[in-house]
């Protein structure tokens, strides 16, 4: 799975003429199965020791990070995935998906999209530029529907 390359998931059963509960049901099922087969192939940290993965071929250095944010269609999801982290000893326990019921709505809080300003902020700077006083001209990825490009657009009044 190439850096930065976000996981998704398909529910292969017919989903036609389901309840709304039903419906619920079968993805929360999938993404139950989607969850766990990553963590049966991440690096666990086990009293400090890194713990490979059981019956699996690396190719790889060591990475026990795994980072699971709810997204379109999981925004709810972060709990059962905190869930499924604990239930395997997985070392980031219920801090192992962003948001639910002791988490933070990432959405809300923009937190994503502030977080990438920090970066750009610190490249026009690196440029001698102040990005945050000075009139700049971005070219990007993305769109003004909440994505991390149009929420960080938002974070300057001098993008042109």
């Amino acid at each position: 799975v190439p850096v930065g390359a976000k996981g998704g998931f398909v529910c292969k059963r017919n989903l036609v003429g389901l309840s709304r509960d039903e419906f619920m049901e079968e993805g929360i099922a999938c993404y139950r199965i989607f969850i766990s087969s990553l963590l049966d192939i991440t690096d666990n940290l086990v009293a400090g020791e890194l713990v490979p993965p059981a019956n699996v071929v690396r190719h790889d250095d060591d990475d026990p990070y795994l980072v699971v944010a709810a997204d379109k269609g999981t925004a709810t999801f972060s709990d059962i995935a905190n869930e499924i982290s604990e239930s395997y000893g997985f070392w980031l326990g219920d801090a192992f998906a962003s948001g639910g019921s002791v988490g933070y709505d990432h959405k809300k809080m923009g937190i994503t999209a502030k977080g990438a300003w920090e970066s750009v902020k610190r490249h026009f700077m690196e440029m001698g530029i102040d990005c945050q006083n000075e009139d700049i001209t971005v070219v990007g990825i993305g769109d003004m529907a909440g994505d991390v490009f149009g929420n960080g657009m938002l974070c300057s009044r001098h993008i042109k």
